[in-house]
């Protein structure tokens, strides 16, 4: 199954699994989503906000609670509510590390994660499927939670860190940061709803909201996201998937400064200046799906 021209293993045996086969439709949707979305990465330990999950599966909020409670309870996924990373225990026992290379590829994705109470279940799980690599894959993981904070699995352990980090900043929150907040994150709302706005022409659902702003959690500039919508805007297409495809390909490129944004754009202007056409066939297909020159420059 391809992922942004990655592939992931799902075997046939998925449909008669014992954890799985008396799932509901919904709900094996909704693990096959998780096994293969593209947010996920080659370690099956990513960060997956719902709200991607409500956008992308079209579910509704009471659907998508009552998928995720069963899936939690057959053990198949693990979450942390406070980080919005998922774990998929087995990822690595059907989508094996096959060397130093793709173990460096994994590590390098999971060193991304904000902190989160998966930490110790990652490690387990690599334990038990990918031990011949647990160096490597291990490298650079972020700090865990306590067990049960904000976690919506009762069983990770992962203890505070000696110095209590996450105390010192709790007992930090003064009122005048607590005042500052509700303001910045209104503007950016704000901000976000008038680019919408402009783009398609009308409003945005508090979601579509929500997805916009974890891009710049993802550590990706305002003007990034101004740029997508631009280049939505230019090619008459009308879907946010439009635009989110812009910028997970950014991502995966490292792009997450308005001037790499530009320099990829005006990359992909040139080489179509220098003769490359576009048939009436791609002209069809760039309607609904942003061409790949654009995000590979």
């Amino acid at each position: 199954m391809s992922i942004n021209g990655r592939y992931v293993r799902i075997a046939t045996k998925f449909w008669t699994d014992e954890k799985v086969i008396d799932l509901d439709s919904e709900t094996k949707v909704l693990y096959l989503y998780v096994l293969s979305c593209p947010h996920s990465n080659m370690a099956g330990y990513y960060r997956l906000p719902k709200p991607y999950i409500l956008a992308d599966l079209e579910l509704s909020s009471k659907g998508l609670t009552k998928g995720f409670d069963k899936l939690l309870k057959k053990g198949l996924i693990k979450y942390c509510e406070t980080s919005s990373v998922i774990l998929i225990p087995n990822y690595y026992k059907y989508n094996t590390i096959q060397n130093n290379n793709q173990a460096k590829g994994a590590s390098n994705r999971t060193s991304e994660l904000p902190k989160n109470s998966l930490v110790e279940e990652y490690v387990k799980a690599v334990k038990t499927y990918a031990d011949n690599h647990e160096k490597e894959l291990c490298k650079g993981l972020p700090k865990g939670l306590t067990k049960g904070f904000g976690n919506t699995d009762s069983d990770s352990d992962s203890e505070l860190d000696s110095d209590s980090e996450l105390d010192s900043e709790a007992e930090a929150g003064t009122e005048a940061e607590e005042k500052k907040a509700p303001a910045a994150v209104l503007n950016i709302q704000k901000e976000i709803t008038k680019l919408f706005n402009r783009t398609f022409g009308g409003l945005p659902s508090p979601h579509q909201v929500e997805i916009l702003i974890s891009y710049l959690e993802d550590g990706l500039e305002i003007g990034v996201i101004k740029l997508a919508m631009k280049e939505t805007s230019k090619n008459n297409a009308k879907s946010l998937k439009y635009t989110t495809t812009i910028l997970d390909r950014w991502i995966d490129k490292n792009i997450k400064t308005a001037e790499k944004a530009k320099m990829a754009i005006e990359e992909y202007e040139r080489s179509k200046q220098n003769g490359k056409q576009i048939s009436k066939y791609d002209r069809r297909e760039e309607e609904r799906t942003p061409k790949e020159e654009i995000f590979n420059s």
